[in-house]
């Protein structure tokens, strides 16, 4: 899971503390190395639903990257061997990670085609 992280440079912080918010601004400076003089101040939720909503998030992260990684290696595997079978299970897979909003409809249907191309030239 990628959190909103604001990243300030403590120079730019020491010149702009005449300012009235110096942290609430989300611009990245670029004279920021070495690392040592960065202050990293991650984005963290205040309210308790937004804390679980945050959990919730992580972990639903995790789930679409595993799926996704699946999805991957069995298409590699089709593209690798292609027969009828592979197609078929392919294909399932596909329309379910289209029903979950894992992967958009059309990215399927580009694949499906592609795998089909592969397996008409065998």
């Amino acid at each position: 899971m990628t959190w909103d992280v604001e990243v300030r440079c403590l120079d730019s912080l020491i010149k702009n503390s005449n300012s009235h918010f110096p942290l609430l601004t989300s611009k990245i400076p670029t004279g920021c190395f070495p690392a040592s003089n960065c202050v990293t101040i991650p984005a963290m939720p205040l309210l308790k639903q937004a804390r679980k909503k945050m959990r919730h998030d992580k972990k639903r992260t995790l789930q679409n990257k595993d799926k996704k990684i699946a999805l991957k290696k069995l298409v590699k595997s089709m593209r690798k061997a292609p027969s009828a079978s592979n197609l078929t299970a392919v294909f399932s897979k596909l329309d379910k990670a289209v029903k979950t909003h894992l992967i958009h409809k059309n990215k399927a249907s580009r694949l499906k085609s592609r795998l089909s191309k592969t397996l008409a030239k065998k």
